[in-house]
């Protein structure tokens, strides 16, 4: 597995400075993922229940580029898996690839919780 968390783009985010409201604007941003997380996990298994392959490619897409942006290469990376999978209409693994997803939020969650308080 790669790396939970691209430090280097943290800290990127991290040199962006300060919100309108005197938050560290990181902070801001991974609060607004984690908050469409539950709609786009809703999403991702709906897609995977009902093998609706075309969708699943877009949520799994769209989760992929979120979780780049703020550094979560974990779960970035199985949403990779997610998406190739819908791609080629392959649904073998697909419900442990979303419980993998599902505990990579939670560790990832987790550190990122860590991260932001120091």
């Amino acid at each position: 597995m790669s790396e939970l968390i691209k430090m280097e783009i943290v800290d990127s985010l991290k040199s962006l400075g300060m919100s309108a409201d005197d938050k560290p604007f990181i902070n801001e941003i991974v609060e607004l993922y984690f908050a469409e997380v539950p709609s786009l996990l809703s999403k991702i298994k709906a897609a995977i229940d009902n093998l609706d392959f075309q969708t699943l490619q877009v949520e799994a897409h769209t989760f992929k580029g979120a979780s780049a942006n703020i550094g979560a290469a974990g779960v970035s990376g199985i949403c990779a898996t997610l998406e190739q999978k819908a791609k080629s209409a392959a649904n073998e693994g697909l419900q442990d690839d979303f419980k993998e997803l599902e505990s990579l939020l939670e560790v990832t969650k987790t550190e990122f919780d860590k991260i932001l308080s120091n």
